[in-house]
């Protein structure tokens, strides 16, 4: 009495696509446990890297101003922008 919950139709069509895409998950899952499961650390090409870059990588601190007028802002923006939303629309 499956009909009576729910009724054949379209969604008899979902299963092969999802039987699909959870083989493909699975498949993808394991070649990257195989992947990540060979890395290797070099400490010291990333320390060569980051002593290279090092003046990329500290750039903001040449930024004039302190990092709170600048970090951290998007939360004060948004609800800006939401409360100018609320106050020119009518929703009720």
């Amino acid at each position: 009495q499956a009909v009576d919950q729910r009724p054949d139709g379209a969604w008899h069509a979902e299963w092969p696509a999802l039987r699909r895409l959870l083989t493909l998950t699975v498949t993808a899952a394991s070649q990257a446990a195989e992947l990540v499961s060979g890395l290797r650390v070099d400490v010291s090409a990333l320390r060569a890297h980051a002593d290279g870059a090092a003046d990329l990588l500290l750039a903001e601190r040449g930024r004039p101003g302190a990092p709170a007028e600048y970090l951290g802002v998007a939360g004060h923006f948004v609800d800006s922008v939401l409360d100018r939303y609320r106050s020119t629309t009518d929703h009720d």
